[in-house]
């Protein structure tokens, strides 16, 4: 009787003692995240140091999409190489194991509409007056799975009007993976001020022979006006023909201040305000720089003319 009782207790502390051991089960698959593939990844582990022999990087992953072959004597080096004893560690499962990376298809229509999304949030025109045509690559492109973002950049000149090229840079998980191009066309629609009748040298505009019209703005290289209130006073340098778009380059402010007349001059001194008059020595415009002289010491000077005539010394 006694040396059944003192088998049994030997019997159960080498099951002890085997349960204490790392089991670690290499699968035949496996899908994979990141640029590193981890034990955990690979093989089912079970022991008291389960976690820790999870964290052990066997190799790089392979390209998203594709796979990698591992053999289990790569991952019985790198048990070892972390620390553990192969007395400690029952390797068993599959001999080999492949290994492939999840990934995310971005395609040509994902591309097209994050793009467009973006131009949506940074171009200064209406969506409803917007047309926008997007060619982006010809071939899907393959990132790592998860999170993911575009930050698109374009060149600081482009208006967003006309064809621009547009550079992506897709973030995953925080890190910088791919860069990306695209290119885009934008067409805007906005009322603009146009001429109903011609104008001749030197007239001024006015709602008498302008008004708004809804016209294309890529093929307007000289810039519009968008209101008549910008046109105040404004006079053409040149003949402009019916039906065409008034630019800044077409139209010219009045100028108020004549060569050689009298002028009141206005400059200040804390706040000390003191006015006099002095002779113009050019014609100006508001808002132009124009050269006088005190008509007393003969000294010249420049001043900024103001709205109302005033040159205004800085």
């Amino acid at each position: 009787m006694l040396k059944t009782i003192t088998l049994t207790i030997a019997t159960l502390g080498l099951s002890i003692c085997a349960s204490a051991e790392d089991i670690v089960t290499v699968k035949q698959e496996a899908y994979v995240q990141g640029k590193k593939v981890l034990l955990g990844e690979i093989a089912y582990i079970q022991g008291p140091n389960a976690k820790d022999l999870a964290l052990i990087e066997v190799t790089s992953s392979a390209i998203p999409g594709s796979a990698r072959r591992i053999d289990g004597a790569l991952l019985q080096s790198r048990i070892v190489h972390a620390g553990y004893k192969t007395d400690d560690v029952n390797l068993k499962g599959a001999k080999r194991v492949t290994a492939t990376t999840l990934s995310l298809e971005l395609t040509p229509d994902i591309l097209a509409e994050e793009l467009r999304t973006h131009i949506f949030e940074n171009m200064p025109w209406p969506i409803d007056d917007t047309e926008i045509d997007i060619t982006p690559a010809a071939t899907k492109t393959v990132i790592s799975d998860g999170d993911y973002t575009i930050n698109w950049r374009v060149s600081p000149t482009y208006k967003y009007l006309g064809q621009g090229t547009f550079r992506g840079e897709v973030v995953v998980d925080g890190k910088a993976e791919k860069t990306i191009y695209a290119k885009a066309t934008i067409k805007a629609y906005a009322e603009v001020l146009v001429t109903h009748s011609s104008i001749a040298r030197g007239e001024r505009l006015s709602a008498a022979n302008v008004s708004l019209e809804k016209r294309e703005l890529s093929g307007i290289r000289s810039g519009v006006f968008f209101d008549l209130d910008e046109l105040e006073g404004a006079i053409a340098k040149s003949s402009i023909y019916e039906g065409q778009v008034v630019s800044p380059r077409k139209v010219m402010a009045p100028k108020i201040i004549k060569r050689n007349k009298l002028v009141s001059v206005e400059s200040r001194s804390g706040a000390l305000v003191i006015r006099t008059q002095a002779q113009a020595l050019g014609d100006a415009a508001v808002g132009d720089v124009v050269a006088c002289r005190n008509i007393k010491s003969k000294e010249e000077f420049v001043g900024i003319v103001r709205k109302d005539g005033v040159i205004v010394l800085q």
